[in-house]
């Protein structure tokens, strides 16, 4: 029964996802809970198909103008132990998986003189999945999690999805604390070697296009920020001469800055680019050392004009704050607007999905 290697076999799959939980930024993974279902069909399974039918229901042409059939369900090891031809799809992005249930099906059914057969394997199973993320806009990300189907080797198969309601249906139930789900695609491909110009590897990718709750970051992380900061600006409003008062506050407000800082290293894998939060954090450095700066210089100017360097410490209570919003507003916009996975609500375009769907 092995099939004609000449004629593949495509392969439809339907999705049924329970949940997906523990999105791990740190490792690159997130685990997903799924009921996972595919069909395939094979030469000569009609006629064996039939020969059954005739020993369940004869010849009686009482059903000759009815549907009937029968299934039969199969342990995955029968079927190896008869070395029966399985669709061998594999998961490139699979770190590990736990089955939790999983048999194998033939399907008969037969009208007046056509009959139909087919293959069904159904598993449920939890599996944790590799991630490539890019966090280029955190907090206002957008990211994409996956599920790849690939055959290797012969193809004698090729993943596909005809319905795609299962999906749809289970997407729309999908709760997630940290993030909201926006929608799912899925997309067959091939990859091909171009100096043979033959197949490499025949695929099926199913995406969920996931966004980021940024609130938690604004009111737990920057807001927070934003207080120390301007706790730290308060030295502008101490005479220039108090030079012991104003560097206590400046300098334990810096050290503290740095130290609540480091709350964000725990959401994120070291990388080699700054996020949005990063240059956030990096301008508030900046900003929050500036008072020590001045204040020495300030001090500097006090001992020769007093009356000069109230003049000019007032002047940088207005400015000081006003350059560091403008700067922060002027990071986020330039990196937001170059980054094809920030969120809906911060684009700029009407093509906000267009990459997730390519």
């Amino acid at each position: 029964l092995n099939i004609n290697r000449n004629y593949p076999n495509e392969i439809p799959i339907e999705l049924f996802v329970n949940y997906i939980r523990d999105i791990d930024t740190l490792s690159s993974s997130f685990e997903i809970n799924y009921l996972e279902k595919y069909f395939y069909w094979q030469f000569g399974l009609d006629e064996i198909g039939n020969s059954v039918y005739e020993e369940i229901y004869g010849q009686s042409s009482d059903f000759q103008f009815r549907s009937e059939g029968f299934h039969c369900k199969f342990n995955p090891s029968e079927i190896d132990n008869i070395n029966l031809w399985t669709p061998n799809l594999t998961i490139p992005n699979l770190i590990s998986e736990k089955v939790f249930h999983d048999e194998i099906i033939f399907w008969f059914s037969k009208f007046e003189d056509e009959s139909y057969s087919y293959w069904e394997r159904r598993k449920l199973k939890t599996s944790k999945l590799k991630l490539d993320f890019d966090y280029k806009s955190f907090p206002f990300d957008s990211q994409t999690i996956e599920i790849k189907y690939e055959t290797y080797g012969e193809f004698d198969s090729y993943p596909s999805i005809t319905y795609d309601f299962p999906i749809r249906d289970s997407f729309s139930k999908i709760s997630l604390s940290e993030w909201n789900p926006v929608m799912y695609s899925y997309k067959q491909y091939n990859h091909i070697f171009q100096e043979t110009m033959t197949e490499d590897e025949v695929g099926l990718s199913v995406k969920f296009l996931l966004e980021r709750n940024y609130i938690y970051y604004l009111s737990k992380i920057y807001l927070p920020i934003i207080i120390i900061l301007l706790v730290s600006l308060s030295v502008l409003y101490i005479d220039p001469k108090q030079i012991e008062s104003r560097l206590t506050v400046s300098v334990v407000c810096f050290l503290a800055l740095i130290a609540y800082t480091y709350v964000v290293d725990r959401d994120l894998p070291r990388l080699s680019y700054l996020t949005v939060m990063d240059q956030i954090i990096l301008l508030s450095y900046f900003f929050s050392a500036m008072p020590t700066l001045q204040s020495i210089f300030i001090y500097g100017v006090a001992i020769d004009d007093y009356q000069k360097a109230i003049y000019q410490n007032k002047s940088t209570r207005f400015w000081i704050p006003l350059i560091y919003f403008a700067a922060v507003i002027f990071f986020v916009l330039t990196t937001i607007s170059g980054s094809d996975n920030t969120i809906s609500a911060l684009k700029f375009t009407n093509e906000t999905y267009q990459s997730f769907l390519d």
